[in-house]
């Protein structure tokens, strides 16, 4: 019995099949194709197994070589890496938080320092009050200092120190030592507070309607006024407030042309009284105006006493 190659139906002695109607082969034509297939799979195995002959690729030489450089800042980088691997090591066996962070910081320090390199000198500057009893050096918000390194670098620096605070008198200058990682330098405050003698002699003394007509050209001006105090009034912060009479009636008492005059005296000083005749020295302050007993508004010339004198 025979059967279809295609769909494996059954065959008798049809020329095709009669079921799908492919052509039947007779015994001579399947060895023919059998024989033919035989050569395909061998043709194939023989390509598969030959390999292309690889050729050598000739080395060639490079026409231009690399310039070799000296390398800049070689003792600087070398600093570097024995740095980080002294920092490296003393965290890992540092053990503790408050070990890493100061390393961290001597790190950075020694960074900056190789940065900026050596320090050679500071300078500093003082911006603070020079008034008589002021104390330089207490208050290390007054002064400026200035770093200068070996590299070329100027930078304004803290976490310097005073050696020792000083304190202004009339008159007089102060030196002061400031010191920085190693360097120092001197700074000289001059006292601008003058004596009374030079104080004195700078005062003017403006008559009283002068003063009055035009208080604002004459505010800030040293002014000296002589008269007799007729109120005195105390107040909280150590200060009084005197009313004083500078027009003389003609028989000894003052009793117009008032000028108000605040002043501060020194501790233990005697006090001032009402029917006491100064002189004032001081700054003119313009004009001040208040209400009397009766509501009604006075103005008058008032002044900054640095000096009263009783007579």
């Amino acid at each position: 019995m025979k059967y279809c190659r295609k769909c494996g139906a059954e065959l008798r002695d049809d020329v095709f099949c009669p079921k799908c109607g492919a052509k039947v082969l007779n015994l001579e034509d399947q060895e023919k194709e059998a024989s033919m297939k035989s050569e395909d799979q061998t043709n194939d195995s023989f390509e598969a197994t030959v390999e292309p002959v690889k050729e050598p690729i000739p080395k060639l030489k490079p026409d231009w070589q690399p310039s070799k450089k000296k390398k800049k800042h070689t003792v600087r980088n070398v600093i570097l890496i024995v740095v980080v691997l002294f920092v490296f090591l003393s965290c890992a066996f540092g053990g503790g938080d408050s070990s890493v962070s100061k390393n961290k910081s001597s790190f950075n320090s020694i960074t900056h320092t190789i940065k900026k390199g050596k320090l050679k000198s500071i300078q500093a500057t003082y911006e603070g009050k020079t008034d008589a009893g002021v104390v330089v050096g207490n208050n290390l918000d007054d002064f400026t200092v200035k770093a200068k390194y070996s590299r070329g670098k100027n930078e304004e620096v803290t976490g310097f120190k005073v050696k020792k605070a000083k304190t202004l008198k009339d008159v007089q200058s102060v030196s002061v030592k400031i010191i920085y990682q190693g360097k120092s330098c001197m700074v000289k405050v001059k006292c601008t507070t003058l004596t009374f003698a030079q104080y004195k002699a700078q005062c003017k003394s403006y008559a009283y309607k002068t003063v009055a007509r035009q208080p604002s050209r004459y505010k800030g001006k040293k002014w000296h006024i002589y008269g007799q105090i007729i109120q005195v009034m105390d107040n909280d912060d150590g200060t009084y407030d005197f009313r004083i009479a500078t027009d003389n009636d003609g028989y000894g008492d003052y009793y117009d042309d008032v000028v108000c005059v605040r002043f501060k005296p020194e501790k233990g000083a005697d006090k001032l009284l009402e029917d006491d005749k100064v002189n004032v020295y001081g700054e003119c302050r313009g004009e001040l105006s208040y209400e009397s007993t009766f509501g009604q508004e006075i103005t008058i010339p008032s002044m900054r006493a640095e000096y009263i004198i009783r007579s």
